[in-house]
């Protein structure tokens, strides 16, 4: 029965949070946080961890944030559930990472998330997340390594991100695998 009450108040945290009540979010997810923590539930108190962090950006408290994420990941990276909870986790750190940041955040997640931390549905919390701090304005460090990409036969950001793929031979689009390698990054 607890185990139901504590669902519940996450799911509701969540729908007030998603509909942009951000202090019922704030009420409904912080009582979710305990009631999780009280019976043991790693799975539900990391989402919940996750889904506070949310609220706190949405509060403009980024610091409280990164807490929150930091609480989170651990019980994330030890639950049976790790392929799920990791990738939203990430995302989040990714999506309140500053500007030139968020790349440096990517490159972090993709050497922390195993082999077996990918799950088809979840990925797309990293994904997306990663693909708007790819599109961010990076310092120019990070400009320089992609046109020294480009200059060595590969596709370069600017391709990358349009879809602009020259029929020379020494570069084509990237393969199907290699692509999945894109995603993650």
């Amino acid at each position: 029965m607890r185990r139901a009450i504590a669902f519940a108040a996450t799911l509701g945290g969540e729908a007030a949070l998603l509909s942009g009540d951000v202090e019922a979010a704030d009420r409904r997810l912080s009582e979710a946080v305990d009631l999780h923590h009280g019976i043991g539930s790693l799975v539900g108190e990391s989402h919940t961890l996750q889904r506070l962090a949310e609220v706190r950006i949405a509060t403009g408290e980024p610091t409280a944030a990164r807490r929150l994420l930091a609480r989170s990941l651990p019980l994330a990276r030890w639950s049976h559930m790790a392929r799920c909870l990791l990738p939203p986790i990430y995302g989040t750190q990714i999506a309140l990472a500053a500007d030139g940041d968020g790349v440096a955040t990517i490159d972090e997640a993709v050497a922390a998330l195993g082999a077996d931390d990918h799950c088809f549905f979840c990925s797309i919390m990293l994904n997306l997340p990663a693909a708007k701090a790819y599109r961010r304005p990076r310092p120019p460090r990070h400009r320089r390594r992609g046109r020294r990409r480009r200059r060595g036969g590969q596709v370069g950001p600017e391709e990358a991100r349009h879809g602009r793929w020259t029929t020379s031979s020494t570069v084509s689009p990237p393969s199907t695998s290699r692509s999945a390698t894109w995603a993650a990054r």
